[in-house]
């Protein structure tokens, strides 16, 4: 007999990691994009390894913008980690397993950014069409990698969040005992 967590403390818990990894995409795109933009003195190397790149803003005409291919970045990161943290919350068993719940959402937020940080480099290489293969390619793989990073980086933070949302909703919420697995 397999015991599942209740389907409003997956769906929570899903949203919670969802939520907190797509907050930290934006801000963390942000910062870096000011970071680069305004602080003259800092190198951009340094500026990447503490405020990893994630979502890609532009700048038109003096405001900030963002592009079609970055929102739909930033929803597709949502989507995995609230589907893998879904799926990591619904077969695990009552009181057992956060550690297992928090190295899964991570590992959701790192597929996630992966993902999404992939969707922006083909989004540039459709407007980079004019410039040479090896050109090409040497402005598009740090822009996937730097996806890769984020997540290691901050990802953790969507982890700790879920584990907090089924730590503090595990006493108000029963479990539900299903047979069959």
């Amino acid at each position: 007999m397999a015991q599942f967590r209740q389907r409003r403390t997956t769906l929570l818990t899903a949203g919670v990691s969802a939520l907190v990894a797509t907050g930290l995409w934006i801000v963390s795109g942000f910062v870096n994009h000011s970071l680069l933009v305004n602080a003259s003195g800092a190198p951009s190397p340094v500026i990447d390894l503490v405020v990893p790149r994630a979502m890609s803003f532009r700048v038109n005409s003096g405001l900030l913008g963002v592009g079609a291919i970055s929102a739909l970045a930033c929803l597709l990161l949502a989507l995995v980690v609230a589907g893998l943290t879904a799926l990591a919350v619904f077969r695990l068993r009552p009181g057992q397993g956060l550690l297992t719940l928090f190295l899964a959402t991570w590992f959701a937020a790192v597929a996630g950014s992966f993902a999404a940080s992939t969707v922006q480099a083909l989004g540039l290489a459709s407007e980079l069409h004019m410039l040479s293969g090896t050109m090409r390619l040497n402005l598009l793989v740090p822009a996937i990698t730097a996806g890769g990073y984020w997540g290691f980086a901050l990802g953790w933070l969507a982890g700790l969040a879920a584990v907090a949302t089924v730590a503090l909703s595990s006493g108000r919420a029963e479990d539900v005992t299903a047979t069959g697995y």
